[in-house]
């Protein structure tokens, strides 16, 4: 017990030391220490200039800079951390003679530091406030401003031939380039990664405002502020181009503007990639497309509660515009994101997908978006899946309150839902227009409450050699001119399984009309409770319309003349369908065929059908058979 005891006092006694014998513990306890500490200030100290203490300096040192203003171009040196007072006090002014701060040394690693100074009026054709050329360096708590490289990229930091920095807690504000006002960054093997960092009211004569990706770079952008950035011709806020990759998770690209050209947020060129994740883009400007992102040729990926929010364009996509090519491709894709309030004077009040983008819509939001024709979407010539998005209160002033299907496109828009979309004018198409050819799928959507104001089709109009398959969707309450849910117009429609319930038309065609030869095939469908105002309270067929009507049911549908069914000039069959409490205010309680029409019926069932004048259930009229 003694010695135990003995041992116990020695241990107790030796715990001082243990830094000294363990020099491993101390380095886990206590940060390390510069090994000199030189101090530069602009009077009374050792060093009155930042250059003479990096050059007086070792791996290692720390130069400390107090309070002043330093005109001079400062050449930093691989392990050695220059250290200002504070941005708003210590000042670092190039005297527009070259670079501010500049490395060319591919040691210089994130081990040196530069940090609390501002970095003005600087003035090189790469790079006028920061060049760093092979150099890694470590940026934090600066303000880099008004510098200028006219001629080439980085009007604040140029980034070149493999160098790799850090950038915390500054901002870059003021600065002027060709390329990249802000930061440029170019080649493969260069890389930088921003975090808390806000790039502000920087201007590029030509491209990328805000910051400039070019040939094989890289940038992470982490809570992050691009605002206020201008572009001559594209990229406001930022050009990721020539197969640059950007990353942007919690970043906030806010009023920037192409002047001239396209994407007055973010221009994607040349088999670049973008991912954005919980990102805000808003209040953007371009002159013609995109005035949030433009992509062209190149990857998009958008999920993760992103919001496009307010941007406006002056031609198409007011937030988003695509395009691609046979050989080059633009992948899309968008997932749980919110698109609000987006204008396009033209195409796509959220966005437009041209030719040769590989879209994919999952579980997004559009709302209030606004354009001529497609209030949230137009997709030309394209086969998306757009699967489990709300739209809604989109408006089209002419056409395709929420989309517009174009050029021969083959979507899938499948589980989406619809709702008070407005089509204003006479194109009609309140919630989708599909047409020239296209060939979508509507699959189990649901349709609420849109209306063409002063068209036809509440919810859809389908013309102009359009090929459609609508099956297992839910029409409610919508509303147009002619045909209160879907108007079928030189087309052809094959319907499924659909329930068409309380449309109403202000003319003709409560529910469905068809016109100029389209061609109907209609089965297992259920239309209740829709009204026309003149004729056919649930279907209106003209213009030498035909089809296969089989197996639906007319359930308490009313207009003046046809409860249920109109027929003009047309020459469906209806059959083994049942109509049952329909109403006539005149004639033909549950059906009219008028004007030569030529209708085969076949296993029908009548019930309880009213009609005013004639024709309680039926009345075939103007040699119609």
């Amino acid at each position: 017990m003694i010695v135990l005891r003995a041992w116990f006092f020695i241990i107790l006694s030796l715990l001082p030391l243990l830094p000294l014998l363990l020099p491993g513990v101390r380095a886990a306890r206590e940060p390390a220490l510069p090994t000199v500490v030189r101090t530069v200030c602009p009077v009374g100290c050792a060093y009155a200039s930042i250059q003479a203490a990096i050059n007086a300096s070792a791996a290692g040192d720390l130069v400390d800079v107090l309070a002043g203003v330093y005109v001079e171009n400062v050449m930093l040196k691989a392990g050695v951390s220059v250290q200002g007072a504070d941005p708003a006090t210590t000042i670092i002014d190039g005297n527009q003679a070259d670079h501010v701060i500049t490395s060319l040394d591919a040691a210089l690693g994130p081990d040196t530091v530069v940090s609390g100074f501002t970095v003005r009026n600087g003035r090189s054709v790469e790079g006028g406030g920061v060049e760093l050329y092979r150099a890694s360096p470590t940026l934090r708590n600066l303000i880099i401003e008004d510098n200028f490289a006219g001629n080439n990229f980085g009007g604040g930091i140029a980034v070149i031939s493999g160098a790799k920095p850090i950038v915390e807690n500054c901002i870059i504000r003021h600065n002027t380039a060709l390329r990249g006002g802000g930061i440029g960054v170019y080649d493969a093997n260069s890389s930088i990664t921003l975090r808390n960092t806000t790039i502000i009211s920087n201007t590029a004569s030509e491209s990328g405002g805000g910051l400039f990706l070019f040939q094989l770079a890289t940038a992470t952008l982490s809570q992050v502020v691009i605002e206020g950035n201008r572009a001559t011709r594209r990229g406001g806020g930022a050009t990721v181009a020539n197969q640059s990759t950007m990353w942007l998770d919690q970043v906030t690209v806010r009023g920037n503007e192409s002047v001239t050209g396209s994407a007055g947020g973010i221009a994607v060129d040349l088999a670049s990639q973008v991912t954005l994740e919980r990102t805000t883009v808003i209040s953007n400007t371009a002159l013609l497309d995109g005035a949030g992102i433009q992509v062209d040729r190149s990857t998009l990926v958008v999920r993760n509660q992103c919001t496009f929010d307010g941007n406006v364009a002056g031609r198409n996509g007011g937030a988003l515009a695509t395009s691609g090519t046979a050989t080059a491709a633009s992948p899309v894709t968008l997932q749980d994101t919110i698109w609000r309030a987006n204008r396009a004077a033209n195409l796509g009040g959220a966005a437009l997908f041209n030719p040769n983008t590989n879209l994919v819509s999952r579980g997004n939001r559009l709302a209030e978006n606004r354009a001529l024709n497609g209030g949230a979407l137009y997709l030309v010539t394209i086969s998306p899946t757009l699967q489990g998005n709300q739209f809604r209160r989109n408006q089209a002033t002419q056409y395709g309150g929420a989309v517009v299907v174009d050029q021969g496109s083959s979507p899938t828009l499948f589980d989406n839902e619809f709702s008070n979309n407005q089509a204003a004018n006479l194109g009609g198409g309140g919630a989708l227009m599909l047409q020239s050819a296209s060939t979508p799928q509507v699959i189990s959507n649901t349709f609420t409450s849109n209306v063409a104001t002063a068209g036809s089709g509440g919810a859809i109009v389908i013309l102009n050699n359009a090929n459609a398959t609508v099956n297992e969707n839910r029409f409610e309450s919508n509303a147009g001119l002619d045909g209160g849910a879907v108007l079928v117009s030189a087309a052809q429609a094959q319907m499924q399984r659909n329930t068409f319930s309380n449309n109403t038309a202000q003319r003709l065609g409560g529910a469905l009309v068809t016109t100029a030869q389209a061609n109907l095939i209609l089965q297992d469908n259920v239309f209740s409770a829709n009204s026309a105002q003149t004729s056919g309270g649930a279907l209106l067929m003209q213009g030498n319309s035909s089809g296969l009507l089989t197996r639906n049911q007319w359930l308490s549908n009313s207009a003046v003349s046809g409860g249920a069914v109109y027929l003009i000039a047309s020459g469906p069959t209806l059959a083994d369908s049942l109509f049952r409490e329909n109403v006539a205010s005149q004639y033909g309680g549950a059906l009219v065929a008028d004007q030569g029409s030529q209708v085969t019926l076949r296993g029908n069932t009548f019930e309880l059908n009213v009609a005013g004048l004639n024709g309680g259930a039926a009345l075939l009229q103007s040699a119609s058979t």
